[in-house]
């Protein structure tokens, strides 16, 4: 499993769970304070077959200007939240940078297979995406969990028809997460015609 924007931790715990030891789990988090409580979330919680790497995930391998507040380190990103744009004076988002990975250079870490992936990265999830082709490429069983906001992806420079058209161009489908978890197919037409804020499910369509 993969969790590419894990915060503190709170899913790479559970991801940690559910792979066991005889499993792996690569953690990217960006943001110190947010990766200095992933740590050690990880270790509290005796999760030792996961790798933490302090770094985003990009399409390609060097270096990021990231927004981060002492307030809100969870909303690190390109640009500052939008949820509260009247308030975001208020928690003094200062830049700094941030080493950037590609998921493709790191599949020897997990033997070249991906069977889960979780991508959370407030706006940036093209980039994402466009470093972890050959990945998602090579693993027909990948599971992708990726969250679907359309304001964000345009305030980090990103269209969402674009996004679209390249999800489908590598052959995904997608389907919706119901509130008991229960999955739903999911047009992608339908996200373009103005779907709220969501994680969405994406996976090879079948052969």
């Amino acid at each position: 499993m993969v969790d590419v924007g894990a915060n503190f931790g709170y899913y790479a715990i559970i991801f940690g769970s559910l792979v066991g030891w005889k499993g792996r789990l690569l953690a990217f988090e960006p943001e110190p304070l947010m990766f200095e409580l992933l740590s050690e979330n990880i270790f509290a919680n005796w999760i030792g077959w996961a790798r933490q790497v302090n770094a985003a995930c990009s399409d390609k391998a060097g270096e990021i200007e990231l927004m981060t507040s002492r307030a809100r380190p969870g909303n690190t990103g390109v640009a500052t939240p939008l949820d509260r744009p009247s308030e975001a004076k208020d928690f003094d988002f200062v830049p700094f940078k941030a080493l950037t990975v590609c998921l493709d250079d790191e599949l020897d870490t997990l033997d070249g297979r991906i069977d889960f992936m979780k991508i959370d990265v407030e706006g940036s999830e093209p980039l994402v995406l466009r470093g972890a082709w050959r990945a998602i490429a090579n693993n027909r069983q990948i599971v992708v969990m990726m969250e679907w906001s359309p304001d964000q992806l345009a305030s980090c420079g990103h269209e969402p028809a674009a996004l679209i058209e390249e999800l489908r161009s590598h052959g995904l489908v997608c389907s919706a997460i119901g509130w008991q978890g229960d999955e739903a197919p999911l047009e992608f037409g339908t996200l373009l015609e103005g779907a709220p804020y969501q994680n969405i499910v994406l996976r090879h369509s079948a052969p």
